[in-house]
């Protein structure tokens, strides 16, 4: 019997949003049915305004330092539990449908297309620790794997411990608490390829401004903030 049946004996695996079980599923973190009542958007949004951008250029907001590619909405109760599921419950396995999802829509929308990079949003030390994995991490690597697109896990830093935005209920502590919180360092070769600024949701949108700001001062030119979900 190999390694992963037997541990499916002791450790059911079951869907992170139903808890019915997934062993023949195609994901552990995630049932079919569950999977199929999750939609995708069909458009890139404005950062600054969360306006449409159904032809994948900026209408609005033009000196804004990323366009937002939200491939659901934190709404959906199967894509929130699934990111709860990864960064508070620790379970590693819901990276595979998150990031299949993401894939999913950007290759609908032609993303992968041209000179990319993948960067994900770092956490402080101390939350890598307390977790185990930086969970952007974890889906850039997925990503990266599925569309040999590279990885630039080391280029953007983040320079001190911030409280989970989660934690804060208006804009204004949010922003506050992020502010100049990200550090960037990016070799020429990269300033002029499009990064896929990569997380799992995005909120108020203050981590992607801050990032994708320290980004931009070290010479990106095009950044999209790629995330499974936006709260609006």
């Amino acid at each position: 019997m190999k390694r992963f049946d037997f541990l499916d004996l002791l450790f059911p695996p079951r869907c992170a949003h139903c808890a019915r079980y997934t062993a023949h599923s195609a994901y552990r973190a995630l049932c079919d049915n569950c999977l199929a009542s999750i939609p995708l958007h069909r458009s890139l949004f404005c950062g600054a305004c969360s306006a449409r951008l159904p032809d994948l250029k900026k209408v609005c907001h033009f000196d804004f330092p990323y366009v937002l590619a939200a491939a659901s909405s934190y709404g959906n109760e199967p894509v929130r539990d699934l990111i709860h599921a990864l960064k508070f419950s620790f379970l590693r396995d819901a990276v595979n449908p998150i990031a299949d999802i993401m894939f999913a829509y950007a290759e609908s929308l032609h993303l992968f297309v041209g000179q990319i990079v993948l960067v994900p949003i770092p956490l402080s030390a101390k939350r890598v620790r307390e977790r185990g994995y930086n969970q952007s991490n974890l889906i850039a690597e997925r990503l990266s794997l599925m569309t040999g697109t590279p990885l630039l896990s080391d280029v953007l830093l983040r320079t001190r411990d911030t409280l989970p935005q989660s934690s804060f209920s208006s804009f204004a502590e949010r922003e506050e608490n992020v502010r100049k919180c990200f550090r960037a360092t990016l070799a020429p070769t990269y300033a002029s390829k499009t990064i896929l600024l990569i997380d799992d949701v995005a909120t108020s949108g203050r981590t992607l401004y801050e990032a994708s700001q320290a980004l931009r001062h070290a010479g990106a030119r095009r950044i999209i903030g790629l995330v499974l979900a936006r709260a609006s």
